[in-house]
């Protein structure tokens, strides 16, 4: 006996009904293959032991410094970066190396102290007097930079020499003394 169209779908209707009770399995999904790469053919790269380091390779070696200026050479410091084209490295180098000569002379009258040498002379194990770079009201600036760590060794043998109280006030005279527009300039 041959079904009309509407018992095909009556029936249909009825298995999916069937069906929607009738309770499924479901199993765990499968993974997905791993994929196998092919071991890449090893590169024969000569090992290079490693050299000992030697006092050439740590003079290239830097170390952060930090310059704290007062505002009134702070302008000057911009003034002389911007028509020059120094870093703040070279600029703190060359104002000491071309202050030198003078920087016990100025490091004593920095400290108020009448005889340079007085400075420079310790027989007692004290610490070295605070110095204010500026006055209470004028703000400083803050110059951070790298140098070479052979450089800052000098530096802070230089001021145990001069009898500066710490690297920064050597520094802060030196760039004083070095850039134009100072006070004894007129």
């Amino acid at each position: 006996m041959t079904n009309t169209p509407a018992e095909d779908d009556e029936r249909d209707l009825q298995s999916s009904e069937e069906a929607d009770q009738t309770p499924v399995t479901v199993s765990d999904p499968v993974p997905a293959p791993e994929r196998v790469r092919a071991p890449r053919a090893a590169k024969e790269r000569p090992v290079t032991p490693m050299k000992p380091a030697t006092d050439e390779t740590r003079k290239k070696e830097s170390m952060s410094v930090e310059l704290s200026a007062p505002e009134s050479l702070s302008a000057r410091i911009r003034e002389f970066k911007s028509s020059t084209k120094v870093s703040m490295p070279t600029l703190v180098l060359d104002a000491v190396e071309a202050t030198v000569d003078d920087l016990p002379q100025l490091i004593a009258e920095r400290l108020g102290v009448q005889h340079p040498k007085a400075a420079q002379r310790k027989l007692f194990d004290r610490p070295a007097p605070t110095v204010r770079i500026s006055s209470r009201d004028e703000k400083t600036e803050a110059y951070p930079m790298r140098m070479r760590t052979d450089h800052v060794a000098v530096l802070d043998q230089l001021k145990d020499e001069v009898g500066a109280p710490s690297r920064n006030l050597l520094m802060v005279v030196a760039l004083d003394a070095y850039l134009p527009g100072g006070d004894d300039e007129s």
